[in-house]
């Protein structure tokens, strides 16, 4: 019976070894691979922005409107520069709250494909999110806040599960998007139909407009 185990080991041995993921004679738990880790790492780009948001209402809070003039100035040039900065700026402790909790959730979603991809969505959401309200607002009108963003991280994690291929994942992007519209559908929807006085829903939806035209460039056709 002792020279059957032994032959068993070593033909158990070979036959992982030929599949490259040979037991370790040490291992408490021999024949099974090791469950797929998420780096941390992939959410620093996230927590960058959420951290900043909140420093930047921090100073606002001790010098009141010292930093109005980092949101989009409709129709006005040196306004522009805004569209980079202005997510970063909130009117007032619920918006800022409603923001990052959203933000949250929905960068992190797509933080899990890396942060090289997190702050490509980013960009261009961004982009188009600020364009979009400095072009149809009216003029001289300021924007501020990252409600565009979450508008297009939603319209990223969304309009995905149409650009990708069936061998690339897509029953589980499906089903995340089904997910997101189920919990931020809703929200999404009156934020850019009947929204009141003071809220811009050029940017939300810019924001939701360049979240799709991301997922179109990056899984319609597999870039970065």
């Amino acid at each position: 019976m002792s020279d059957f185990w032994e032959r068993f080991k070593e033909a158990r041995t070979h036959r992982y070894q030929q599949m490259g993921n040979a037991p370790d004679a040490n291992s408490p738990v021999k024949g099974r691979g090791r469950a797929p880790v998420i780096n941390a790492g992939v959410f620093t780009p996230l927590v960058v922005l959420l951290g900043v948001m909140w420093v930047e209402y921090a100073i606002s809070f001790v010098v009141p409107g010292s930093l109005g003039w980092l949101g989009i100035r409709s129709w006005n040039l040196a306004g522009l520069g805004g569209i980079f900065t202005a997510p970063f700026i909130h009117s007032g402790l619920r918006h800022l709250v409603g923001n990052t909790l959203s933000l949250a959730v929905l960068g992190a979603l797509i933080s899990l494909e890396g942060a090289r991809r997190f702050l490509s969505v980013s960009l261009r959401v961004a982009t188009v999110a600020g364009l979009g309200a400095w072009a149809v607002n009216a003029p001289g009108v300021v924007t501020v806040g990252a409600s565009g963003l979450v508008f297009g991280y939603f319209g990223y994690l969304v309009a995905g599960a149409f650009f990708t291929d069936w061998g690339s994942g897509k029953l589980l992007r499906v089903v995340l998007a089904v997910l997101v519209i189920a919990v931020y559908g809703a929200s999404i929807f009156f934020g850019l139909v009947g929204v009141r006085a003071g809220i811009s829903w050029q940017a939300h939806l810019f924001g939701l407009l360049g979240g799709v035209l991301a997922a179109w460039m990056i899984r319609g056709k597999g870039r970065v």
